[in-house]
C-alpha cells in the first residue's frame, strides 16, 4: 500500500513482534505510516506493545491502518475480540433505514474503541462500493447496498462512528469495486461500463463522502477512462477523482502485493488467464494467437520498466513465440511432434482447468468459516449431568415469600373515584361569583355547594377544595378571613376596594 502524489509507504511487518531489522529498515526509510493484518495479531499486550515499537522505530506519531470492517475482512477477532457479522447482514437485518444507520455508527464507534485500546488510529473503511447482482463474493456482503445514496447514507454513519471513536477513516474502493466480478487479490479485473453509468452509479457515493480525510483506490481497470492502466496506476484517473468525485483527501492505493499487478501473478499461466479473460469469451475458444501477443506485450512493458521477472515466465514467453510463428506459418510435414492446433487446445485446457480451480477456491473462501461465522456444538452429547440442589434462603426470606403469595390475590390497583372529588379549579370558579354578595362574615362551610354533604368523602374533598380557592382569593386582595381560635370555624368576607 503506498500514498499516491508524495511517494509516501505504509509499510507491514512480518509477525506480532518488531523484528531488529525490521525496527533498522523503517528507521532508514522513515514510511509514512504502517499496517496491520492477522499475522500481526496475538493478543492485547503483544498488539499493543507492537503499534509502540512501530512509532518508536520511526520517531514520531506515525499513523497505523488496520482492515476491520467486520465480516470476512475482521483482523481483530474472537474471542479476544468481538466477532462482526457482514456489513450488508447487518444493514438486511435492520426493521427500517433509520435502524441501520444507527446501527453501523454504534458499530463503527465500538470498533473505534477496540481499535484505539491497542494503539490503531486509522481504520479501512467504510466500503462505499455498490453491490451489484453480480459482484464477486469477496467483495458483496462487505458492501451496504445497492442504491448510491442508501450507500452513501450508511457509509457516512461508519465513518462519523469512527471519528467519533478517535479512528481516521479510509473510505474505499475508489472509483468503485462493485462491478468486478474477480477478486482483485487474485487477478486484475477489468470494468467496461460506460462513463456516464459510472457516474451516475458507481462513483455517486464516493463524491457524497469527498471531504473524508483518507480514501483508498481499487486495483480495476476501467476501460471509459484508461483501458492501459489499472487505477491504482493511472494519472488519468487520479485527475478523474479529483476533478470529477471531487475527493482532495489523502489517497493510497490497494495492497501493492496483490495479484490484480503485474508481477503478482503466481506462475506465467496465471498470468496468460487473467489476460485471456479479458477477450471475453469461453475459455475453449479464445484466440491463442490474441492471447501470445498480450502476453509478449507483457513481458516488454515489464522490461521497459525495469521489472525483474521470473525465469519461467520467460520461458513462456519464448514458447509462445514459438506457438505464434507455428499458428502463423504453414505447418511442415516433417515434423512429428503435435501441430500448432494441437498445442494452441493444450494451453486452452490448462487455462480452464486453472479457472475452475480458482472459482472452486473462491467460492471456498466466500463460505462462512468454523469459529467465525458459525461454531461448533460446545459439549458432546455423550457427557452425564450431575444436579445438585442447595437452598439457601434464610427463613426471613420464607417469611416474604408467604406473605407475598398471600396478599397477591389481595392486591387492588388504586383508582381515583372522580365522582366523589371537588377541585380546586372548580371551588375557585365558584368563588368568584359568590364572593361579590359577601358583605358580612361568613362561615366557609356555608359556601359548599349542595349535596356534596351528603357523605364524609365528598365533604372532605369540598371544604379542601374551596379552603385553597379563598386562600388564592385572599392572596390575590379579593377577600379577608378570620378565626376566632383553634380549629374554630373559618370566616370570610368581601374585601372592599
Amino acid at each position: 500500500m503506498t500514498a499516491i502524489g508524495s511517494g509516501a509507504t505504509i509499510f507491514g511487518c512480518a509477525g506480532p513482534q518488531l523484528l531488529a531489522a525490521e525496527r533498522a529498515f523503517f528507521r532508514t526509510a522513515d514510511p509514512f505510516g504502517f499496517i496491520l493484518f492477522g499475522r500481526n495479531v496475538e493478543d492485547r499486550a503483544l498488539l499493543s506493545r507492537l503499534t509502540a515499537d512501530l512509532r518508536e522505530a520511526v520517531g514520531r506519531d506515525a499513523p497505523i491502518l488496520i482492515d476491520q470492517e467486520g465480516g470476512r475482512v475482521q483482523r481483530l477477532r474472537a474471542p479476544l475480540w468481538r466477532e462482526w457479522e457482514p456489513p450488508l447482514d447487518s444493514v438486511l437485518a435492520a426493521p427500517t433505514p433509520e435502524a441501520a444507520v444507527r446501527a453501523l455508527w454504534l458499530r463503527a464507534r465500538m470498533i473505534a474503541a477496540e481499535l484505539t485500546e491497542v494503539g490503531i488510529d486509522t481504520n479501512c473503511a467504510p466500503v462505499a462500493d455498490l453491490a451489484f447482482p453480480d459482484t464477486h463474493p469477496f467483495l458483496r456482503n462487505r458492501c451496504y447496498g445497492s442504491d448510491p445514496t442508501v450507500v452513501a447514507t450508511l457509509a457516512r454513519a461508519v465513518a462519523e462512528g469512527l471519528l467519533a471513536g478517535g479512528v481516521l477513516p479510509v473510505v474505499k474502493h475508489l472509483p468503485g469495486h462493485g462491478r468486478s466480478h474477480l477478486d482483485s487479490h487474485l487477478a486484475l479485473p477489468r470494468v467496461t461500463a460506460p462513463y456516464a453509468e459510472l457516474h451516475a452509479t458507481d462513483f455517486a457515493p464516493f463524491r457524497a463522502l469527498a471531504d473524508l480525510p483518507m480514501a483508498m483506490t481499487a486495483h480495476l481497470v476501467f476501460d471509459a477512462i484508461d483501458p492501459d492502466r489499472p487505477a491504482t496506476q493511472s494519472p488519468r484517473m487520479i485527475d478523474l477523482i479529483r476533478r470529477d468525485i471531487g475527493f482532495q483527501g489523502l489517497l493510497m492505493t490497494d495492497d501493492l502485493t496483490m495479484q490484480a499487478l503485474s508481477g503478482g501473478f503466481e506462475g506465467p499461466l496465471d498470468m496468460l488467464l487473467a489476460l485471456s479473460r479479458t477477450q471475453k469469451v469461453d475459455l475453449r475458444k479464445i484466440s491463442i494467437l490474441k492471447l501470445a501477443e498480450q502476453y509478449l506485450e507483457f513481458v516488454e512493458e515489464a522490461r521497459l520498466l525495469r521489472i525483474e521477472l521470473a525465469a519461467d515466465y520467460l520461458v513462456m514467453a519464448a514458447w509462445l513465440a514459438f506457438l505464434k510463428s507455428r499458428l502463423l506459418l504453414p505447418p511442415d510435414p516433417r515434423d512429428d511432434g503435435p501441430s500448432a492446433e494441437e498445442l494452441a487446445e493444450h494451453l486452452a485446457f490448462q487455462l480452464e482447468r486453472l479457472a475452475a480451480m480458482r472459482d472452486a477456491g473462491a467460492q471456498l473462501f466466500s463460505r462462512d468459516q468454523l469459529g467465525r461465522q458459525f461454531f461448533a456444538r460446545g459439549l458432546a452429547a455423550d457427557l452425564t449431568q450431575s444436579r445438585e440442589v442447595r437452598y439457601t434462603a434464610t427463613l426471613i426470606d420464607l417469611m416474604r415469600a408467604y406473605a407475598r403469595i398471600r396478599t397477591r390475590d389481595d392486591f387492588r390497583p388504586f383508582v381515583l373515584d372522580r365522582d366523589h372529588v371537588y377541585t380546586m379549579e372548580q371551588a375557585l370558579d365558584r368563588m368568584r361569583g359568590l364572593i361579590g354578595s359577601t358583605i358580612d362574615w361568613a362561615d366557609l362551610t356555608s359556601f359548599l355547594p349542595e349535596g356534596w354533604s351528603a357523605t364524609p368523602m365528598a365533604r372532605r374533598s369540598a371544604t379542601a377544595a374551596h379552603f385553597a380557592a379563598v386562600l388564592e382569593l385572599a392572596k390575590l386582595g379579593k377577600v379577608t378571613l378570620r378565626q376566632g381560635d383553634t380549629f374554630a370555624p373559618i370566616q370570610l368576607r368581601r374585601r372592599d376596594p
